[in-house]
């Protein structure tokens, strides 16, 4: 609800002054006295015919050009009483009822300067004028001329302090100079004069909401609506208190019944949408937002909304073409330059997200979330010092930014510097007590420097604040896996998997322990589910192979080791352990390709060179068997056949 200034502009201040017949001439006089009658009727046009016969009986006759000027005015013919009232004022110069009816004329057709010229000369003449100084006030609130209208209004109701009006006015231009406090006091003088207009205690709602005093705010705007319960627009900006206040329900059901009273308010249909998104309800919100956009289509917090709702439903082409249309709309908007950085971003075009969030930042430099966005991009590209400085930015733009700390902290643990890592890691959980991510990044620090106790304790506490949040259990597996927990290990990872199923990582470490627990079947199946999200995955794969092979499933273990080679050639254990096997299966040929192939890749593995020697004495080529065994003795071997291991991979 936009302030209402209130104007008295009123009949009875239109002045028409009627002399007695002894002071003009007789005929002249009885037109006058018959003009003031019909005035007095209301029948102003008979009114001005009787006071131009009287002009062209005698143009002299007092007050008279005043009278005539009175009588256009109320006939609606401002032009003609201007100039009758400038006529009477050039007879006249120190009446100040005329002068102060030619104000109000001017005043009537918009010419303000001259009215407030009027006015003025008025309280020359007459200090305690109290309607000069009322319409003064009005007027110079008209024209921004606040000091100038608190002045008049000030005046006016030193004279006059029984008109809520004027306390009114005076507050607005209290308020438009910021001076709240004492425009609440204004207000609370008009609604204490009369407590049942509405738009008083709207305005005082609106001083209150300016000081921060949201419970005081409101207490207005619900007496505003005890007066008039059906007003739409007090019940969208009780909507927009709610909704600063973080009630969205209530103010969802105020924008809901400002609509019912009028359907194509488009403000309270467009912040209906807004809570409807805030409160992830965003199918609901996208229905509102078309509406808007459907009624105005360059609607842009609509266009701004849409793309925002999009982007959480993860439509990010969608979205794009929103908020793009947002952009060319109101290009200097840093929130519509952000969200169209945040849908690039997620939809992983870095390059244009960048350069919409730097857009942001050069429209609104102290968005601390476009600073550590645009880090985050940095540091995914490995820019870790560009990052660091957007982190630091951000932190010192809104300095309880946890997420920051967070970030800040894992580029200075991926630089070794694990105490000033630690620093801000606490920090961070230290301003956010229920953000998960800095316990997880502690832990992986205590776990890197050998403290598994710690490491674990951190893990743990990031799953009790977020239960769902699946990488604290997989680190915390990793941690049972190096204790050799083998069973609370397979349960970390299980874990793992039941919130995240396509955790590779999670597959290939249940897999792992499982192997160790020599849960062969179960492991199998695991390593196939790490291959199932990654075909990829060598150590996997390798490891599928050593467990084939040992339950001897040969010709199985060969297609996987066979696999292996086809992703890493060099694999020097992948092409040793094929050589035994087919030396297994009396394929000596083939083991003898894939053995010779493994010592040139690998001269320094005496397991290698061992069992090249054994293939070669199987094949009676003794004395190239000497030579390898000599070999592998050099290197310090071992006298049996010995298979290459994959490592865990973790």
């Amino acid at each position: 609800m936009k302030q209402r200034l209130f104007f008295l502009l009123l009949v009875g201040l239109i002045v028409c002054l009627i002399p007695s017949w002894t002071e003009a001439n007789e005929k002249a006089s009885l037109y006058v006295n018959l003009g003031g009658s019909y005035y007095k009727l209301g029948r102003y046009q008979e009114a001005i015919e009787q006071f131009q016969k009287a002009l062209a009986l005698d143009p002299d006759f007092p007050n008279l050009y005043g009278l005539l000027g009175s009588a256009f005015f109320q006939n609606g013919d401002i032009d003609k009483a201007i100039e009758a009232y400038k006529k009477q004022i050039e007879r006249t110069p120190d009446q100040e009822d005329f002068r102060f009816n030619l104000g109000l004329a001017y005043l009537k057709k918009g010419y303000l300067d001259k009215a407030a010229q009027q006015l003025q000369e008025v309280t020359r003449l007459n200090d305690r004028s109290v309607k000069a100084f009322r319409n003064l006030g009005y007027i110079f609130l008209k024209q921004g001329k606040l000091s100038e209208a608190v002045d008049a209004l000030t005046r006016t109701v030193e004279l006059a302090p029984d008109s809520w009006e004027d306390y009114y006015n005076l507050g607005v231009g209290l308020f438009r100079q910021n001076r709240l406090n004492e425009a609440v006091n204004a207000y609370q003088k008009a609604i204490k004069l009369r407590s049942d207009n509405p738009e008083a205690h709207v305005a005082l709602a609106k001083a209150y909401l300016k000081l921060g005093k949201l419970d005081e705010a409101l207490d207005e705007y619900k007496a505003a609506l005890k007066i008039r319960p059906l007003d739409p627009q007090i019940r969208y900006e009780l909507g927009l208190l709610y909704k600063q206040r973080g009630q969205n329900q209530e103010g969802i059901t105020e924008f809901r019944l400002a609509l019912r009273e009028k359907p194509d308010h488009l403000e309270a249909r467009t912040r209906l949408a807004d809570l409807l998104l805030e409160s992830g309800r965003t199918e609901a919100a996208v229905k509102e937002y078309q509406r808007v956009l459907k009624a105005s289509p360059d609607a842009v917090d609509a266009l701004l909304g849409m793309g925002v709702a999009l982007t959480k439903k993860g439509d990010y082409k969608r979205a794009l073409d929103y908020l793009l249309h947002a952009k060319a709309l109101d290009p200097k908007r840093g929130d519509i330059r952000f969200h169209l950085a945040l849908c690039y971003d997620l939809s992983g075009q870095d390059d244009q997200a960048s350069t919409e969030y730097e857009a942001a930042l050069r429209i609104d430099p102290n968005m601390a979330e476009a600073c550590f966005n645009l880090g985050v991009i940095h540091d995914r590209k490995g820019e870790k010092g560009e990052a660091e400085k957007l982190y630091q930015r951000a932190i010192s733009l809104k300095p309880d930014f946890a997420e920051a700390y967070n970030n800040l902290g894992t580029i200075y643990s991926e630089r070794g510097n694990t105490k000033k890592a630690m620093e801000v890691y606490k920090k961070a959980a230290s301003l956010k007590p229920d953000f998960a991510e800095p316990y997880n990044n502690m832990g992986v620090v205590y776990r890197k420097t050998g403290d598994l106790g710690r490491a674990l304790a951190n893990f743990e506490k990031a799953t009790e604040i977020s239960p769902r949040f699946f990488q604290a259990y997989y680190n915390m597996g990793t941690v049972f896996e190096a204790r050799k927990e083998f069973d609370k290990a397979a349960e970390a990872y299980r874990k793992t998997i039941e919130l995240a199923p396509d955790h590779e990582d999670a597959h290939f470490g249940l897999a792992t322990v499982l192997q160790a627990l020599n849960q062969l079947e179960e492991a199998k199946s695991a390593y196939e589910a790490t291959l199932r999200i990654n075909p990829n995955n060598v150590h996997a794969r390798f490891r599928l192979a050593e467990i084939l092979a040992s339950q001897g499933q040969n010709k199985e273990s060969i297609r996987q080791y066979e696999a292996v080679l086809r992703i890493d050639p060099d694999n020097v254990d992948a092409l040793n352990n094929l050589g035994i096997l087919y030396f297994k299966e009396k394929a000596y040929n083939e083991a003898l390709h894939y053995l010779t192939k493994a010592a040139e890749l690998g001269p320094e593995r005496d397991y290698v060179h061992n069992n090249l020697g054994m293939l070669y004495t199987e094949m009676g080529m003794h004395e190239e068997a000497k030579n390898e065994f000599e070999k592998a003795i050099s290197l310090g071997s071992s006298s049996s056949k010995k298979e290459g291991s994959s490592g865990s991979g973790q």
